[in-house]
């Protein structure tokens, strides 16, 4: 079954448990988009300092706030926002004028 983003290869991913496979892909796709970096600590190669770049940064500041998510849905699909109201407004009309 493919799953978009979802990585098949498990040479990559050295865990067996499927519980660990998510988190493990969704950080693999992460660093490849640039979103996040990884560095291993000096004294302990089994920890893992994770830490965001500046494009990840700023991806995270843009949908950080709910209003701002729906102010910028409202600017991506304004043309089909206005077409609903300019509907629903007829609709309602109709419904007015019926009785």
């Amino acid at each position: 079954m493919k799953i978009l983003g979802f990585r098949e290869d498990k040479a990559s991913v050295p865990s067996t448990n499927k519980m660990f496979d998510m988190p493990l892909n969704a950080n693999a796709i992460l660093k490849d988009r640039e979103l996040i970096r990884f560095e291993h600590e000096q004294e302990d190669l089994s920890r893992i300092k994770i830490s965001l770049t500046l494009k990840g940064y700023h991806l995270g500041r843009k949908y950080s706030s709910k209003l701002h998510t729906f102010l910028l849905l409202c600017n991506e699909y304004k043309v089909w926002i206005i077409l609903g109201l300019i509907i629903s407004f007829v609709g309602v009309l109709i419904a007015i004028l019926k009785d």
